[in-house]
Parts: C-alpha cells; sequence; structure tokens
C-alpha cells in the first residue's frame, strides 16, 4: 500500500514597523493583540508571531501572519478586517513594508502579486511580464553564448549537452542573480 502524501501549501506575510518609539510601544503591542484577534476567525490562520526590535542592532518590528495556504492568506488580505486593522496601525504608528511569502523563489518571484501602502494588491499584466521575461532572458543568452564561444567552452561537446549547459546557466542568472 503506497501512501500519498499532499504538499504542503502555506501563506505568510511580513509586515515591517520601523522604529516604534518606547512611549508608543504599550499601544503597539495593544494593537497587535487587536490584529491577532481579528485574524484568528479567518479560516486558514496559523500563527501571528510579533519579533520586537533588538537593542542595538535594528530598530524595525516584524510581524508575521501565518495561514494554511496562500488562498486563505489571500481571503484575510482582501478583508475588510485586515484594511481596518492596518489602517488604524498605520495612523497611529507610521508607515510600514510588507513581504509576502508563499512560497515563490526565482522567476515567479518577479510577479507575484504585491501589496502596496494601500493595502490593495498590484501586478503588472501578462503582457508585462512576457516582455521582462523576454527582454531579461535575451540579453542574458546572448552574452552567455558569445562568452562561452570566445573561451571556446564546450565546443567539442554534443549540441544537446551544450544546450542543457546554457539552459542551466541562464536559469540560474536569471533565478539566483
Amino acid at each position: 500500500m503506497t501512501q500519498q502524501v499532499e504538499p504542503i501549501a502555506s501563506g505568510s506575510i511580513v509586515i515591517e514597523y520601523d522604529g516604534i518609539p518606547g512611549e508608543k510601544e504599550s499601544e503597539f503591542r495593544k494593537w497587535q493583540a487587536e490584529i491577532r484577534s481579528g485574524v484568528c476567525q479567518f479560516d486558514g490562520y496559523v500563527r501571528t508571531d510579533v519579533f520586537p526590535p533588538i537593542q542595538g542592532a535594528q530598530a524595525k518590528w516584524y510581524i508575521i501572519v501565518h495561514f494554511d495556504t496562500p488562498a486563505n492568506l489571500s481571503q484575510w488580505l482582501d478583508s475588510d478586517t485586515q484594511h481596518d486593522l492596518i489602517s488604524r496601525g498605520k495612523r497611529r504608528f507610521g508607515s510600514y513594508r510588507y513581504h509576502m511569502g508563499t512560497g515563490l523563489t526565482g522567476l515567479e518571484a518577479w510577479f507575484s502579486k504585491r501589496i502596496n501602502a494601500e493595502g490593495k494588491r498590484s501586478s503588472p499584466p501578462a503582457w508585462k511580464q512576457n516582455f521582462a521575461v523576454l527582454f531579461g532572458l535575451y540579453p542574458t543568452v546572448m552574452v552567455e553564448t558569445l562568452l562561452f564561444a570566445k573561451l571556446r567552452l564546450m565546443e567539442s561537446w554534443a549540441l544537446p549537452y551544450q544546450m542543457f549547459v546554457n539552459n542551466l546557466v541562464s536559469c540560474s542568472l536569471l533565478t539566483w542573480v
């Protein structure tokens, strides 16, 4: 009997606040409790982690809200509850940044849906994404091909092996560089 394992999908968002003054820390922690009490009512909520500043190292607060799936995270992000809580925090404590964490790595992270300062989603249309990949990939492949030819790398290799190595290098450059 074979046991089938379901892939684990999760969604998290990091809310980053720059230096909350000491006199506002108590109020900030109360607001964090409000976020936890609001978010825990949504399907798929897992937990909220709050990381205060590290004295002498960094002055930022990080709040990480975890959901079991990106879809459940999106439901919370699109909710009036979330918009109200974040708006109140912005009025009390100033600007913040979002960092989405839905398991994206590599090229798909170029076009993940981002959240702007107003809490609204934004991403470029598909045709712009296509051109961005094309204009990133074409020069990379051309420079790589010319460089490999000039250095006489892989000239004795069969074409399928050359193409594999070229693709490996191109994909790696576009993903991690």
